[in-house]
Parts: structure tokens; C-alpha cells; sequence
């Protein structure tokens, strides 16, 4: 996090995670009661980088806390990327969505989430993300990343 006189700049890093057998990895958040729009609902892995992390440091230090999943870090691809102003909270965003591939499926979940399940890409596309995920997901569906990462580590 960086501050100015007018806006904080944040970074957040997210990973659709693939197991070792190619499914994917659904998180489902905790009863948040000052975020709603959150509690009780799909999740990607993920959060915000602290200022002295690299976009992947960061990223591999969310899934250990979120999941204590171990990603294999050469296979990190990053996606997606997005910036947005929030004037409300006068905060300057950078969004990075990566897909990457975990060294297991042993998920053990912090208390940012409630359950997890493993999906296949056809159940994975179909799940009731929120608005900024959903566009992602769909995104990564429709230009083929997903189908073509997913073949790529199972035929390893």
C-alpha cells in the first residue's frame, strides 16, 4: 500500500487454482458482517500484496494463508488484469488474476473462509461468482485459458 495526498494505491493478486488432477478450486467466504456482499459466498484465492511483496510473492503467500496450499511456482500465468479508482474510499486499485497449479489438493482454510470444494471446468464456470469475479472467470471461459491450462498440467 502507497499513499499520496489524495488516494492509497493497493494491489490485489487472485489465482484460479488448478489440483494435480486438473480440477479447481471453489472457496466459499466466511460470514463477513461488515462486508455482506462477500459472506457466504464463492471465492477465488487471494487478497491484497503488501507494499515490499512482489505481485507473486504476494500471490503465493495469500494461497498458503487462505488454503496452506503450496502453488508450483513455474507454473503461475497471469491472465487478467484490471485498475479501478474507487473515489468513495479514495483508493486506487490494481487487480491481478493469475492461474497456477498447486503442488497438492490438501486444503486447510483460514477463517477467511467457511468451505472449499474442487470442480471441473464445466461446474466451475457455472458458479455464482460476484460481478468482478464472474467477469474473469467468464473471460478466462470464453478465450479458452482455462481449457488449455488445465490440459497442459494434466498432460504432464
Amino acid at each position: 500500500m502507497v499513499q499520496n495526498n489524495k488516494f492509497t494505491y493497493r494491489r490485489s493478486a487472485n489465482a484460479v487454482v488448478v489440483s494435480p488432477s486438473g480440477k479447481l478450486l471453489v472457496l466459499v467466504g466466511s460470514k463477513w458482517h461488515d462486508r455482506p456482499d462477500r459472506s457466504l459466498q464463492p471465492d477465488l484465492v487471494g487478497g491484497n500484496i503488501e507494499s515490499d511483496e512482489t505481485i507473486v510473492q504476494g500471490l503465493t503467500r495469500e494461497v498458503s494463508e487462505e488454503t496452506g496450499l503450496e502453488l508450483a511456482v513455474d507454473s503461475v500465468s497471469l491472465v487478467f488484469q484490471n485498475t479501478y479508482l474507487s473515489l468513495h474510499e479514495s483508493e486506487y486499485w490494481q487487480n491481478y488474476y493469475f492461474l497456477a497449479e498447486s503442488l497438492s489438493s490438501d486444503v486447510t482454510l483460514s477463517w477467511e473462509h467457511s468451505a472449499f470444494y474442487w470442480v471441473d471446468i464445466a461446474e466451475f464456470v457455472t458458479v455464482n461468482w460476484r460481478p468482478s469475479q464472474r467477469f474473469v472467470v467468464d473471460f478466462m471461459n470464453a478465450n479458452g485459458t482455462l481449457k488449455n491450462f488445465t490440459e497442459i498440467h494434466n498432460n504432464k
